[in-house]
Order: C-alpha cells, then sequence, then structure tokens
C-alpha cells in the first residue's frame, strides 16, 4: 500500500481493519478461502490498468492519513506521556506502566 499498490488480501483481523473501506482504502477483501474469488479480483486488477492505479493511489493515501510519522509520533507520546487525567488516576492507583516488559516487544 505505501508503495502504491492495490492490495487483495484475505480477511482477517489486521487486514480487515488497514481495509476497511474496501476499494476506498485501496485493496479488496476475500471472505474464507476462496481461492477462485482470489483469482479473480487479481486477474480484474490486472486486466484494469486504470482500476489498479486509482486503487494504489487510494491505497498510498490511506496509508499516509493513518500512519504519518506525526500520528505515529502522536501515538507514541500519548502513550508514554499519558494525559494528566491518566497519570493521576495511575498514581491514585498505584499502578505504573510496565516499561521493561514494553521493551521485550516486537
Amino acid at each position: 500500500m505505501a508503495c502504491q499498490l492495490p492490495v487483495v488480501a484475505l480477511d482477517i483481523p489486521s487486514v480487515r481493519d488497514l481495509l476497511r473501506d474496501g476499494e476506498a482504502s485501496g485493496g479488496l477483501i476475500i471472505r474464507g478461502e476462496e481461492a477462485e474469488t482470489f483469482a479473480a479480483h487479481l486477474g480484474r486488477l490486472l486486466d484494469d490498468k486504470t482500476l489498479s492505479l486509482q486503487m494504489g493511489k487510494k491505497a498510498r493515501l490511506s496509508v499516509e492519513r493513518r500512519f504519518s510519522p506525526e500520528i505515529i509520533g502522536a501515538q507514541l507520546r500519548d502513550f508514554i506521556f499519558p494525559a494528566k487525567e491518566d497519570a493521576i488516576m495511575l498514581r491514585d492507583t498505584g499502578k505504573s506502566r510496565n516499561f521493561a516488559a514494553l521493551k521485550g516487544r516486537g
């Protein structure tokens, strides 16, 4: 998607979230494991260059809107430095964020 290419993907939770708007997101979702449908969607994109280019542009815009450095940076900032209300709630409950556990992820 970031390379401005349309996507044909199976319907799984993380993919469903990325392509929740279907063609408007730049992709097509296949329900279940329907090889014929998958092949038909690929064929459609290969045969219709205009559609493929349009969906590729939409895919790129979708990625830019959802995963720009500014958006990801703001999400990371909000996670590391919670809003004042969140910090008070954590202090009052005696709970803290376990940053050591996060280091082991990813």
